[in-house]
Order: structure tokens, then C-alpha cells, then sequence
């Protein structure tokens, strides 16, 4: 079993043993269930004897009311003697006897004192959880989203530089892409009579006009080849003229249609590069030492 916890000596001459206990009824697991001891004299008043019992409790010391001994309230001015508590003799003392003296407890007071105390843990819950939230917690969070997006830079330029590696060696190689279809014009042209070119204009088609073109073939005037468009309105046009300029003479677009395209969209001559092949074309141009960037103002 637990010894009381001691309160020391309380007034000079201190020789009377006294044990203070609670007897209030509730939750007093806070107070030591063994009670408080200390020794007092015959000159020391309950309100010396009270204020040393509300030191060792620290706060909660506030909730301890009137002292009793014996059914009779202890008043805090006045000594045990003159509140008429009945003290132990020298034989008694020397046997060892304790006065025994219980105190009320006011709940009331314990309850806010734990309610505040519930509120200041809250209110440090909280500032402890902004405070690494804003330390620890966000710091990591960017640190994590700038090591995502330099490796999706990185890992663009990587697909943007083989993209273009891909295209440059496609450059200058054959494109062999069906001549029939839908074509849109570049540049004014005649529309003629016949498969033969110089057999009479029938109209005239204009840059940005298109036409569809049914049945392609080749022909050989004044010994050159030139690839004439049988149209489905009529008509014949030249597509291409080796005798000229390959950009000149093609009215029209390579390879048939890119994804996303509806199926009766025109084809255009100059093909299509994909975006990536286009940033890194861009930052080719603009950053290396021979780009053009280096030498245009």
C-alpha cells in the first residue's frame, strides 16, 4: 500500500502528526489515494495547513474546499484547537496517532481546469500541425512536384529529341503516298480539256479551292514525264512535272490522312510534323550554336 505523500512541517514546534484525505465524492484520481501527511503545531491555523496542501497539488489545488474534522467545518483562521478539533496527547503522539482531517473537493472546478486544459492541447494539437505542415509538410510536397516536373522535362526532351532523330532520318528519303483523292490547291491553276497537257482550259481553280481527283496518269510531252489528275467534276490538271519544281508542281498533300482527320479531310503537300518533333525543331533553331537563333536579330 502507498505512503501519504509528505507535506513537511507546517508552523515552528510542529509536533502533531495530521493525515489530510479527501471525502468528496467523484473522480480523484488526481489526488494520491494514500492522502497527504504532514506535522503542524498547536499555533498553526487551517489556512496555513490548506495552503500547503494547494501547493503540492499545483493548479488543481484551486478545486480543494473546506477542511472537516469530525463533522465540523474547519474555518481558515482560526488553529485546530480553537475550531474545536480534539488533539492527540503526548502518549498518543508517541504511539504513533495521526489527526485525521478530510477535505471537500469541488468537481465543478476540476471539470473546467481538465476543459481548458483540453482546449490549450487542442489549440497546441493545431499549431503543431500547421507548424509541420508548413516545415515539413510543404517543403516535401514541392520538392516532390519539382522532381515531377523535371523529370516530365526531361523525359519530354527525350521523346521530342528522338522524335526528331526519327524525322531527320526520313528526311530526303522516297514518299510513296497514293496520288487520288482530295486536294487542295496551292496556287492558281487551269483546269484542262483532256489527259493531255495544252488540249484547252476549262476553268480555272484558285489557291485554296479543293478537288478530287479520280484517276492519275503519266505523260510524256515534248519528252519530259508529267503526272496529270483526272477530276470528278471533269477535267485534267497537272500534279506533278518532274520537269520543274517539285513544290511547284504538287498541288496537293503526301501519305493520306493524320489520326484525328475526319475521312473526307484534304491532304495537304507539306506533310505534318508532330509536336514533339516541332518543340525540339524549335529549340534546335533557337539555342544551338549554328540555330538561327545565334545569328538573327
Amino acid at each position: 500500500m502507498a505512503n501519504p505523500l509528505d507535506l513537511h512541517q507546517i508552523g515552528e514546534n510542529a509536533n502533531i502528526d495530521v493525515i489530510l484525505k479527501a471525502h468528496s465524492p467523484g473522480d480523484h484520481s488526481w489526488l494520491h489515494a494514500a492522502g497527504y501527511t504532514c506535522k503542524v503545531s498547536r499555533t498553526t491555523t487551517v489556512g496555513e495547513i490548506r495552503a500547503a496542501l494547494v501547493a503540492k497539488l499545483s493548479e488543481k489545488g484551486q478545486a480543494v474546499k473546506a477542511f472537516a474534522w469530525n463533522g465540523k467545518v474547519l474555518v481558515d483562521e482560526k488553529t485546530l484547537h480553537d475550531s474545536g478539533v480534539t488533539l492527540p496527547g503526548p502518549a498518543a503522539r508517541r504511539a504513533g496517532a495521526k489527526l485525521e482531517i478530510l477535505f471537500a473537493v469541488d468537481a465543478m472546478v476540476t471539470e473546467k481546469l481538465d476543459a481548458s486544459h483540453k482546449r490549450i492541447e487542442q489549440i497546441w494539437s493545431e499549431f503543431a500541425e500547421t507548424l509541420y505542415s508548413k516545415l515539413v509538410e510543404q517543403p516535401r510536397v514541392e520538392i516532390l512536384q519539382k522532381a515531377r516536373e523535371k523529370r516530365r522535362i526531361y523525359q519530354q526532351r527525350i521523346a521530342e529529341e528522338t522524335a526528331l532523330g526519327k524525322w531527320i532520318e526520313t528526311m530526303g528519303t522516297s514518299r510513296d503516298f497514293k496520288l487520288t483523292g482530295p486536294y487542295v490547291v496551292m496556287r492558281s491553276v487551269n483546269v484542262e480539256k483532256e489527259c493531255w497537257v495544252g488540249s484547252g482550259v476549262l476553268r480555272e481553280l484558285s489557291e485554296g479551292d479543293t478537288a478530287e481527283v479520280v484517276e492519275v496518269v503519266e505523260v510524256q510531252p515534248g519528252g519530259g514525264t508529267v503526272q496529270r489528275g483526272h477530276l470528278a467534276e471533269g477535267g485534267w490538271l497537272t500534279i506533278i512535272d518532274y520537269s520543274q519544281s517539285m513544290q511547284y508542281a504538287r498541288f496537293a498533300g503526301v501519305r493520306g490522312l493524320q489520326e484525328g482527320d475526319g475521312k473526307d479531310a484534304p491532304r495537304h503537300f507539306f506533310e505534318r510534323v508532330p509536336d514533339e518533333v516541332r518543340r525540339a525543331l524549335e529549340i534546335l533553331l533557337t539555342t544551338s550554336d549554328g540555330g538561327l537563333g545565334s545569328g538573327v536579330k
